[in-house]
Formats: C-alpha cells, structure tokens, sequence
C-alpha cells in the first residue's frame, strides 16, 4: 500500500507559499508575485528511500488572521 502525506502550505501574504510549491514542483521560479484567490491542490507522487508515497499538497490564499510574525501572536487584545 502507498502513503499518501497531506501538506497544507499557511502563510501571510505575499511570502511565497505558491512559489515554493512550484519550485518544488516543476523546478522554476518566478519573480512575479500573482496572489493566491482559490485553494490548489496538487497530487504528485515521490520516492523516498526506495517507496513511492503519494503527496497531497494544498496551496492555499492568504489567511486575514494569520499573524505576520511569531510575537504578534503572544500579544494580548
């Protein structure tokens, strides 16, 4: 039986979550930065230590709660 990993990529805005998800992909990259409207989902299978394991990777928009760095979430309101 192949396992199936699911990666969910999170992060703010403009940070590059599609462009790593491509770079490992299809090895390219782009300096345009187009945003995020839809979540994507990608199916590509890997070998790791001689085992195909199939991937399941999702890419999604920009979260409007997701903080922008790691203190703004120890900050009380």
């Amino acid at each position: 039986m192949v396992a199936t990993f699911k990666i969910a990529v999170l992060g703010a805005q403009g940070v590059g979550k599609s462009a790593i998800v491509r770079q490992f992909l299809y090895n390219e990259f782009s300096e345009v930065c187009v945003p995020t409207t839809a979540r994507r989902v990608y199916l590509p299978a890997v070998v790791m230590n001689g085992h195909v394991h199939d991937l399941q990777i999702m890419d999604f928009p920009p979260i409007t709660a997701f903080p922008v760095n790691t203190l703004q979430g120890l900050v009380a309101k």
